[in-house]
């Protein structure tokens, strides 16, 4: 007759497979939910990336008491541009391009003015822009007293 075993501490391999496996599908499950949630999280980034380079363009007017213009150039990138030596102009080192393609895949910006900030941070008119991608849109308001408002 033959003793059983008398140490049944640990785990079987069919055992730490399984655990593994069931781990596996489980943190499958975890990152599509994730990518599914990426396009909205871009788009509310672009939203706050814009937002911040309005509100720094507005207080970079004040503080500087120059215009400051914002053109938006295509679907993707912005500059901004301060005319500090007020020829109207715009020379070396006056201008900052901005992308919001680089850090935001897929989102467009479009805007129904470009805006200038006086150096009162006052805009001689108001401006809608619109961030778009494939799960939804946002837009940011500029009112005449140069007030931005994200929605």
């Amino acid at each position: 007759m033959t003793q059983p075993l008398q140490n049944n501490q640990g785990f079987t391999l069919l055992e730490l497979v399984l655990a593994t496996c069931i781990m596996g599908v489980l943190a499958q499950f975890v990152v599509m939910d994730m990518l599914g949630h990426m396009p909205q999280r871009r788009l509310s980034g672009a939203t706050r990336q814009v937002t911040w380079d309005l509100m720094r363009a507005r207080m970079q007017a004040i503080k500087l008491r120059h215009n400051v213009q914002v053109t938006f150039v295509d679907a993707h990138t912005y500059s901004i541009w301060m005319d500090t030596n007020n020829n109207g102009v715009t020379d070396s080192g006056e201008e900052e391009v901005k992308s919001v393609d680089t850090k935001y895949r897929g989102v467009n910006v479009t805007s129904t003015h470009n805006i200038t900030f006086n150096s009162r941070g006052a805009s001689p008119n108001a401006a809608t822009i619109t961030l778009t991608n494939a799960k939804g849109s946002k837009v940011i308001a500029v009112n005449v007293a140069g007030l931005i408002q994200a929605e």
